[in-house]
């Protein structure tokens, strides 16, 4: 079964319609015992904010941490900045977060076990006879024979309307479309949970993120220790938790380490066909990180301040920790749900057009290793871009007004670029 984002008693009180999956399990943890049922019913809830707050300490350990370029081990007199250095921590904190939420039951894969059903069906099922019986059916429904009357003949599986299906067979259909209800769970109830807070529309506004970069290590030991949750307050959901959590792994994805941030990458990735509505609040502070203009968004989204990285150098000279941002936060923008969502409209495609081109004071200040990656993380960008622009519609008069604004925009690159080119040659004739 699946772990409820609250008690029992609450879930079947909310309005609207339940997943299957989540009253069945409900309805199954009331008739047990109250220890029970305050034990299961707090469960998932507080794994949720403890996760929170593991990654809430790792984002304060690395959002100003110094790279290590020469292979050193880093500075690990302070609990919080050990465990939020440590690979196999962080990537054990990716794995918990895809488990907790994009899984709602053991059994989710579903999908591979239909297809193994579909092949056993054509092997076993006899389809000739099924014709005939079709057939011999209709038929004698026709005729209005009475013996035909109460047959079960949507099955086929009973002896008098001919067994031409395996009650294994279908004993097995019946197992994976259960499995079917408990992998679509995990997106049925994310969309319950929003829709519950913020009401039917799509402009609502999301309340403000619990991710927060005050969390020191002595708060994280004595919230995993306590018994009574310190979130108890009614603003402190499951939802906001899991966003929470997704702020997180957009840290975790410019983290130090290559092999967290491309976990933590392809996670977040997975996460968005579940929680795609965190997606429209934060391309406005991805597209600040790349602009270098996010000196008062530190921490905003999970994404470390470049405008302040940018001051900062490590040992041999180089800022290395703004590299790793920036290319963490170029492949988060690079994802199909983030990327789509900033062609919605002509005034965010023309805004992410004026971020590409205008990253030339940004690769000045990366170190010269970091410089090809960057520009092939970029122009991976314009490529998703450039498939796609000129098939979109643009109706209305705004949406033409901006799309002209960006060709002359463009235009004036272009310009600026020849002159640019043309200006050395002039100076060596």
């Amino acid at each position: 079964g699946i772990l409820l984002d609250d008690c029992a008693d609450t879930i079947l009180s909310q309005e609207g319609e339940l997943c299957p999956k989540e009253k069945a399990t409900a309805s199954l943890i009331k008739t047990s015992s109250p220890e029970s049922q305050k034990i299961l019913g707090d469960l998932r809830r507080r794994l949720c904010f403890h996760l929170m707050d593991f990654t809430c300490v790792i984002a304060k350990g690395t959002v100003n941490c110094e790279s290590k370029s020469d292979g050193s081990e880093p500075d690990k007199k302070e609990g919080g900045l050990s465990i939020s250095t440590d690979a196999k921590v962080c990537n054990e904190v990716i794995e918990i977060a895809e488990l907790l939420l994009t899984r709602r039951g053991a059994q989710y894969q579903s999908g591979s076990g239909k297809t193994i059903w579909r092949g056993q069906k054509e092997i076993l099922v006899d389809f000739f006879l099924t014709s005939q019986c079709d057939y011999i059916q209709n038929v004698l429904l026709r005729a209005d024979n009475e013996s035909q009357r109460g047959l079960n003949s949507l099955y086929k599986d009973g002896e008098e309307s001919g067994k031409n299906i395996s009650r294994c067979l279908l004993v097995n259909r019946i197992h994976l479309a259960n499995q079917t209800l408990t992998s679509s769970a995990s997106s049925q109830i994310p969309r319950r949970l929003k829709k519950l807070r913020d009401g039917t529309g799509t402009n609502a506004a999301i309340p403000a993120s619990l991710f927060s970069l005050e969390m020191d290590i002595e708060t994280l030991q004595s919230h995993l220790s306590s018994e009574e949750s310190p979130y108890q307050d009614e603003k402190f959901t499951s939802l906001s938790a899991y966003e929470a959590v997704i702020d997180g792994l957009c840290n975790l994805s410019c983290h130090p380490n290559i092999n967290v941030r491309g976990n933590a990458l392809s996670i977040t990735d997975f996460l968005m066909t579940r929680f795609g509505w965190v997606v429209k609040h934060r391309t406005t502070r991805l597209l600040s990180a790349i602009s270098l203009r996010d000196d008062e968004l530190k921490g905003v989204d999970g994404i470390p301040s470049t405008q302040e990285l940018v001051t900062q150098v490590n040992a041999q000279g180089r800022r290395a920790r703004l590299a790793e941002v920036v290319k963490g936060v170029l492949k988060l923008v690079s994802l199909p749900k983030i990327l789509k969502h900033m062609m919605w409209s002509e005034a965010d495609r023309f805004e992410l057009v004026k971020t590409v081109c205008g990253t030339q004071r940004l690769l000045t200040l990366l170190p010269p290793e970091d410089v090809a990656k960057v520009v092939y993380y970029v122009n991976s960008i314009f490529l998703l871009f450039r498939s796609r622009n000129f098939s979109l519609l643009r109706v209305s008069q705004p949406d033409q007004l901006a799309h002209e604004s960006c060709l002359e925009f463009l235009i004036d690159m272009l310009q600026e670029g020849s002159k640019s080119a043309t200006a050395p040659d002039e100076k060596s004739a």
